[in-house]
């Protein structure tokens, strides 16, 4: 069947869109924008005369799967076709087309480009057991596999550059089996094709966060400074791209938040991957979230990756972290919604927070991704223990926490927390960043 909807143009796209409703007043500049940014990675001119990108979007998933079974976007030439208003890995594709030409190369190339510049998917398992040789022709129906080439991709366009990379995708043809593969990657790169998967991997498990691909986009800011209490707008793909930044004298960050995950970046284009990956409780319960985050003074870029309500509440004061208990950094705890306190993904974490603002009440505390264990047989300056004491008195009742458990706890006038040597670095995608403890309020507030 035709697609049939209403067209829009403009300097790089001709987009068509089936959905009865006003087009989204930014989408046109954001693609633009997409295509400049994106596209001029591989190479694509910024000529206005050329022919344009057409974009197809569907008005309901049901109409995109009857017409690409299978799929949940497609691109044919410099043709994307979808049911999302943007489609970052989709059009990767298409100035890929463009820029390089109609080549049919393996799968592993076609799609380890377009997830490295467009960071879509991102599978969050360990994927040390995958083999390159097992990969030539990915499909879409491996969202683990396509982490993979996209990791591998990355790794060869930050080590040798993008000439090299488009080299080798118009050597190798999609037929190609793996021992041609591994011959033309003899000609173009001065490692082995089983040297650079092992570096790719080991690179991805060492620097985490989104080591698998650019976050060029993701970090491109289209909107001024966060300011306090500002009611956050998104873009037309759903997102939001935006700084704030935490001055001299202060520690850290309160947000309020719900919704999709927000990822918070210290040095953008310098590192792989998020200085934080914040996560909501997912409890139904609990609609937003208050986070307490961990910041050194800089400027950060925040992106949110789907719909989310997003605020700045205020800015921590230093010490987030007290070096003893008796200058210990103050976190309110929330009566009704969950209290994170987000810390970044580094090991040796230590110091104290003082508790307040819910004297009485009882919540549920559940460290997240951090790495602790009290041993007995090691010194006590070099033990990992996080502890609870309801005052800084020499006689205090303290308790241990323990990883990886929940455990109910009822907040004093003078309640501290104690970090000794906290590991907040966690294996995966997800839980690389993202670590902290959460604070969830038991439902009625009694003493325990």
């Amino acid at each position: 069947m035709p697609f049939v909807g209403d067209v829009s143009r403009s300097q790089y796209f001709e987009y068509h869109d089936q959905v009865n409703e006003s087009l989204c007043p930014g989408l046109l500049p954001l693609l633009d924008k997409h295509a400049e940014m994106i596209g001029g990675m591989v190479g694509l001119s910024s000529n206005p005369d050329a022919p344009p990108f057409r974009y197809y979007r569907y008005e309901s998933l049901e109409g995109y799967v009857e017409a690409f079974p299978g799929s949940g976007g497609v691109c044919i030439g410099d043709s994307v076709y979808s049911f999302n208003y943007f489609e970052p890995h989709e059009l990767v594709h298409a100035y890929v087309y463009r820029a390089w030409g109609d080549w049919p190369s393996n799968g592993l190339l076609r799609e380890g480009i377009a997830v490295a510049l467009s960071c879509d998917p991102m599978d969050s398992l360990a994927l040390a057991s995958y083999d390159w040789r097992d990969l030539l022709h990915v499909h879409a129906d491996s969202d683990a596999g396509y982490a993979l080439v996209g990791r591998l991709a990355s790794y060869l366009i930050r080590q040798y550059g993008m000439q090299n990379f488009s080299q080798l995708y118009h050597a190798v043809p999609d037929e190609a089996d793996a021992a041609d593969f591994e011959a033309e990657f003899a000609r173009f790169y001065p490692v082995s094709i089983d040297e650079a998967w092992q570096s790719a991997n080991k690179a991805g498990e060492l620097d985490s966060g989104l080591s698998g691909c650019f976050g060029d986009w993701d970090c491109w800011t289209t909107g001024p400074p966060l300011g306090l209490s500002e009611e956050v707008t998104q873009d037309c793909a759903n997102g939001i791209h935006r700084t704030i930044t935490v001055a001299d004298g202060q520690n850290g960050v309160v947000l309020l938040k719900s919704g999709s995950d927000l990822a918070v970046w210290k040095t953008c284009w310098e590192d792989a991957g998020p200085y934080l990956l914040i996560h909501d409780d997912p409890a139904p319960t609990n609609l937003s979230a208050v986070h307490w985050i961990l910041m050194d003074p800089g400027t950060y870029t925040l992106t949110l990756w789907g719909p989310a309500d997003l605020q700045v509440k205020f800015y921590v004061p230093a010490p987030f972290l007290g070096p003893a208990c008796e200058t210990a950094g103050e976190v309110q705890l929330d009566g009704q919604l969950t209290t994170q306190i987000d810390l970044p993904a580094v090991d040796g974490i230590s110091g104290w927070i003082r508790l307040t603002g819910a004297v009485g009440k009882s919540y549920n505390l559940t460290p997240i991704a951090l790495g602790f264990a009290d041993d007995p047989s090691l010194p006590a300056s070099v033990r990992n223990t996080l502890t609870y004491c309801d005052s800084c008195d020499p006689s205090a009742t303290c308790v241990p926490i323990h990883s990886g458990a929940t455990q109910t706890l009822s907040i004093t006038q003078g309640s501290v927390l104690h970090l000794q040597n906290i590991n907040a670095s966690a294996d995966g995608f997800l839980m690389k960043s993202g670590a902290g403890l959460w604070f969830q309020p038991v439902q009625g507030g009694a003493d325990q």
